[in-house]
């Protein structure tokens, strides 16, 4: 067989790269396998696989990961030997028959995933937003819509008792229908009128208890223009209000309280929680407290904060009371009647444009009964502290200082 003839038997045929093992033809070494051995017979259809001068092809050359040892020269047509790699020093990134996973523990140890957040499902927050605006506008509203259909609807509020810690119930001036419940007390029709230069404020109150009620507790008609105090008007009397009865009450209030005073409650205010009074006017060994509402003028007189005597002085003039002539046969008669007490003095001046009544007593020489049978708001008991004094004729009208 010559040359020419054997190459044309080594010509691949069309299938010859799917029937070899690796996938690839080598002409090369199989032109080396014929100047060796002239004797080699190639089969007509295929190159033999297990010729033993033909290496398997080896592709670690190429993909070649040094390492500390080195590898000796592989000669052509023996086997090279095969070198362990240790684990560490593996490419990540050798092709294998699979895809390869890139291990991150390989380029940073320090590297850990924790937690893995995944995106939330988007919401509107517009709706949110008016969500939670109306539950509050709600929340604020409803007190005050409370009230609204009671005052609209003439009905009675939720009971109010001073002992009970509940929130006070506020009321207006200008709703005819109020019904202010205090206890067994009910308060109705309130009105505000000036008269004869006087502000006054006057309501019903009626007696759902089973026995008299005779004003012991300090019960003040607590008056605001919003959200400001403006006056306290103490509610008494002298004349108790018998069970299931009931009374009309005048009280005299400030100008403030007339003109200003929009919206009320009614509030018991215990004597130990009066606010504390100041007194900086001296008279020998006495501090004195001066009380002035328009022509009357009341000086009380304490020791060691403890009230000894009173000096009152009030005038009227023809000019500032239309009912002159009646006011001055009133207090006229009122100041005989004080003359006739023991240990206590009452004066009377007349003149042409004017009358002054002046009381005075010592608390010493007169007795508390006889004191309150003269039933007079201004007339205070012996040892009264000047806190008590101060707020409750505050609360009549009067100006102390």
């Amino acid at each position: 067989m010559d040359n020419k003839e054997l190459e044309k038997n080594i010509e691949p045929k069309e299938n010859s790269a799917n029937n070899n093992e690796n996938g690839f033809e080598f002409p090369e070494l199989k032109e080396e396998a014929k100047i060796q051995n002239q004797d080699v017979s190639v089969p007509n259809n295929n190159i033999e696989k297990e010729s033993s001068n033909i290496v398997p092809a080896d592709f670690s050359s190429i993909f070649h990961v040094e390492s500390e040892e080195k590898n000796e020269p592989q000669q052509v047509g023996t086997q090279a030997p095969k070198v362990e790699v240790p684990e560490s020093a593996k490419d990540p990134l050798k092709i294998d028959d699979k895809p390869q996973k890139i291990k991150k523990e390989l380029y940073n140890s320090d590297e850990r995933l924790l937690y893995e957040i995944k995106p939330e499902k988007e919401g509107n927050p517009i709706v949110v937003v008016l969500f939670f605006c109306l539950l509050f506008g709600m929340i604020v509203a409803l007190p005050y819509i409370s009230k609204k259909i009671s005052y609209e609807g003439g009905g009675t509020p939720v009971e109010n008792n001073p002992n009970n810690g509940e929130e006070d119930d506020m009321y207006q001036f200008n709703k005819s229908s109020v019904r202010a419940k205090l206890g067994d007390l009910e308060f109705t029709n309130f009105v505000k009128t000036k008269k004869n230069n006087e502000y006054l404020l006057t309501f019903n109150i009626t007696n759902t208890a089973e026995k008299p009620y005779r004003f012991e507790k300090k019960y003040y008609v607590v008056m605001y223009d919003g959200d400001l105090v403006v006056y306290r008007a103490l509610i008494h009397s002298y004349d108790a209000i018998g069970s299931n009865a009931a009374a009309e009450i005048t009280l005299t209030i400030s100008e403030r309280g007339y003109s200003k005073a929009n919206k009320f409650k009614i509030e018991e205010i215990p004597t130990a929680k009066y606010p504390e009074k100041n007194i900086i006017e001296k008279e020998g060994e006495y501090q004195v407290l001066t009380c002035t509402y328009h022509n009357d003028e009341l000086k009380y007189y304490f020791l060691d904060n403890q009230l000894s005597k009173i000096k009152e002085t009030y005038t009227e003039s023809i000019e500032s009371n239309i009912n002159y002539e009646a006011e001055k046969r009133k207090y006229q008669e009122m100041s005989r009647k004080y003359n006739g007490i023991e240990n206590f003095s009452s004066n009377f001046i007349i003149t042409n444009t004017d009358f002054t009544m002046i009381n005075e007593f010592n608390h010493k020489d007169i007795t508390d009964a006889t004191i309150l049978s003269l039933k007079n708001y201004s007339f205070f008991r012996y040892n009264e502290t000047k806190e008590i004094v101060s707020f409750e004729m505050e609360g009549r009208g009067y100006k102390c200082s």
